[in-house]
């Protein structure tokens, strides 16, 4: 898988552009400020939600600074706001190519810094 390393401004951008081929994983930190998801998932360091212009989400909208859309969770819809603050990670259900913006790793999720 090719990860492609991109700064925290493009994420409307990346986003955009994944979603013409089709569904995108988006990976985000719930515990941030701003982030409205089912309470059960509030405190999840790596929550993944699903998005395709195909699921017909009738009040799914890409903004500036979140993405806004009512989600199916189990038996139960929820209306979702997910700041772009909270995002980390962008992934494409089909193809090879993983977006990742590296500011926005949760401190305890990155990968130990090299010390060479």
């Amino acid at each position: 898988m090719k990860l492609i390393h991109a700064p925290k401004e493009a994420k409307k951008i990346e986003m955009e552009r994944l979603l013409q081929g089709g569904t995108v994983m988006v990976m985000l930190d719930a515990r941030k400020s701003g982030v409205q998801v089912p309470s059960q998932h509030m405190g999840n360091p790596q929550l993944a939600l699903n998005f395709d212009y195909m699921f017909n989400i009738p009040d799914f909208k890409i903004l500036d600074d979140r993405i806004e859309a009512t989600l199916e969770f189990g038996p139960m819809n929820f209306f979702c706001i997910l700041p772009f603050s909270a995002v980390y990670g962008l992934r494409p259900l089909s193809g090879d190519e993983a977006v990742v913006f590296p500011e926005s790793v949760p401190p305890d999720l990155a990968p130990p810094k090299s010390t060479d």
